[in-house]
């Protein structure tokens, strides 16, 4: 919310007890009122009141958007369940407890109020203030901004000064391979870096020399240490073989990391100036590029499906998959293929039945936790007992998206109508990189998805229909 927004939010706040008066006068009076005609009249008030009272406070913790509203009619309702409880039995306890809870309320909200007038950020906003304060994380992102500010957000190596690149480079990488490992990096790539050369060599310019010679040893996985440009082959080639190594080169980086923030710090601080340079001609002319929306990952239309056919959609791509997870981790144990079949088969039952599941909740935790014991074998990540992985990297990739299209297709069965646009989305995305672009699948994957969206326009469809397997067609 904008500031000034909060603030006009407080002032009607501020009005919220005088606005309460009028009514809390009003319900006084009538207690007055009714104390001589019944005392009957009194305990029926009393009842009625301590109920408002405490459903008020339900809806306080379950609508904590609306809470000062809601406090408002508490305020009323305990004011009057008070005084009926004072008058019919002469105590005062029921008023004390709830002037108690009301200044404990009406002092929790002065202090949400002080929070949220704070400033959002004290981040120092240049990289002189950064330095000043002394805080290595926050120099580095004020650098960062400064290059950003200078260059634009489109960031290339070749545009950057040696000074620059030395901090950008590692800067960046950082945060990618602490996020996912080399395996993450090569994922993608570093304009004006095509090899990652230029970004090893930067670890060697700070002088952080155990994560240089990590990122070193990933780049000798490959041929003359040079990652191809496709990224389907470099990664082909990064994930050959057990996790073995990959995991003690991740672990060596990942070691490393505190040191690299040490020593980005103190290069930014020996090149102070140079990050406090203005904008280049380049950030100024990127500054006005409009930006293009990303193309969606899938390719499909997902939302012109109805809930329960995207549903089946996404379980009829986990079904293509599905026989690329033994071909790709045959001594599996049989639990763990057992817990992809059981996802794909309740999102399959709950698309025929036009209504979720009762065990879906734990079939989607079952095959997360397939996705990630298949991954071991691309990180080699230490394991608890001897079970069988994937052959290689590539194959333990191949049997965690194939788990991870049956956990969406089963995430899409438990979402509501409204939510079930992503986790189809998601098990449409991992389906199709499975398979490849050339694939003659990916044709079928389009091909299903036209007939469904046909067959939805056709009869009618809406969310709460249910669609049966027998709608996909057979060759």
């Amino acid at each position: 919310m904008p500031v000034s927004g909060f603030r006009q939010s407080w002032s009607q706040r501020q009005d919220a007890p005088l606005s309460a008066a009028l009514p809390l006068i009003w319900a006084l009076a009538c207690l007055f009122w009714l104390a001589p005609r019944s005392v009957e009249s009194i305990r029926v008030l009393r009842f009625t009141a301590g109920t408002a009272a405490l459903a008020a406070g339900v809806l306080i913790l379950l609508l904590p958007a609306w809470r000062w509203r809601i406090w408002v009619a508490w305020l009323v309702a305990g004011a009057a369940f008070g005084v009926a409880e004072w008058w019919l039995s002469g105590s005062l306890g029921a008023l004390v407890l709830f002037l108690v809870a009301a200044g404990h309320f009406w002092w929790d909200e002065r202090y949400i109020r002080d929070e949220r007038e704070e400033p959002i950020s004290s981040r120092p906003t240049t990289v002189a203030e950064a330095v000043a304060r002394g805080d290595d994380h926050e120099l580095c992102g004020a650098a960062y901004d400064a290059v950003v500010k200078k260059h634009g957000g489109d960031l290339n190596a070749a545009d950057l000064t040696r000074v620059e690149q030395a901090f950008l480079l590692p800067y960046h990488a950082l945060g990618i391979i602490e996020n996912g490992g080399f395996n993450y990096l090569f994922e993608g790539d570093f304009a004006g870096d095509t090899y990652f050369h230029l970004t090893a060599a930067a670890f060697e310019t700070i002088g952080a020399d155990d994560a240089a010679a990590a990122f070193r040893k990933a780049l000798a996985l490959f041929p003359d240490s040079k990652p191809p440009i496709d990224i389907d082959e470099r990664l082909r080639i990064y994930r050959q073989g057990t996790g073995r190594l990959r995991h003690e080169i991740d672990a060596q980086f990942w070691d490393a990391g505190k040191e690299v923030t040490s020593k980005l710090a103190t290069y930014i601080r020996a090149h102070q100036d140079i990050f406090a340079k203005g904008k280049s001609a380049r950030a100024r002319r990127s500054a006005k590029r409009p930006v293009k929306p990303a193309p969606s990952r899938t390719g499909l239309d997902i939302e012109q499906l109805p809930h329960w056919a995207r549903v089946a959609f996404a379980v009829r791509c986990a079904r293509l998959v599905q026989p690329l997870f033994l071909e790709s981790w045959p001594n599996v144990r049989p639990e763990r293929c057992d817990a992809v079949a059981q996802a794909i088969m309740l999102a399959e039952q709950s698309a025929a039945a036009g209504y979720r599941m009762p065990d879906l909740k734990d079939a989607i935790m079952q095959a997360t936790i397939v996705a990630g014991a298949a991954l071991m074998a691309l990180y080699g990540s230490p394991k608890e007992d001897d079970e069988p992985l994937p052959p290689d990297g590539n194959a333990g990739t191949v049997a965690s998206q194939v788990a991870k299209v049956a956990e969406n297709a089963a995430r899409a069965a438990a979402a509501a109508p409204a939510e079930s646009v992503e986790p189809t989305r998601a098990a449409v995305s991992f389906a199709r990189d499975l398979v490849g672009a050339a694939s003659e699948l990916q044709r079928t994957f389009d091909d299903d998805f036209g007939h469904l969206c046909d067959l939805a326009i056709v009869k009618g469809w809406t969310d709460q229909t249910p669609v049966l397997t027998s709608v996909w067609r057979t060759n």
